[in-house]
């Protein structure tokens, strides 16, 4: 698995978007979870009571926030590559059409 630190080449810094996963180890069903933040490091910014402990998150994927539907589609690509949401922590897809 490749875990990406910082923007991609093309993108500007304050248009950066994270895409992550948080290890099975640190959900509540044992199954990692695939999760997309509107900045740049999760562990940091992103606190939820839904049982998942973003302070683990690693950065697996970046996008470019001024790109209409980047995000939705940066976050699907990575839970098809991780097996799909029956493999995953996460209970819907991150695009509609799926």
């Amino acid at each position: 698995m490749t875990v990406y630190d910082g923007a991609l080449p093309g993108m500007t810094g304050d248009a950066t978007g994270a895409v992550y996963r948080v290890p099975g180890r640190h959900t509540k069903s044992g199954k990692a979870y695939i999760g997309r933040h509107d900045g740049p490091n999760p562990a940091k910014n992103r606190r939820s009571p839904d049982g998942r402990d973003r302070t683990q998150a690693e950065v697996i994927d970046t996008y470019d926030r001024s790109i209409s539907g980047a995000g939705a589609e940066t976050e699907q690509r990575q839970i098809d590559l991780h097996g799909g949401i029956e493999q995953l922590d996460n209970v819907i897809n991150a695009k509609k059409d799926r």
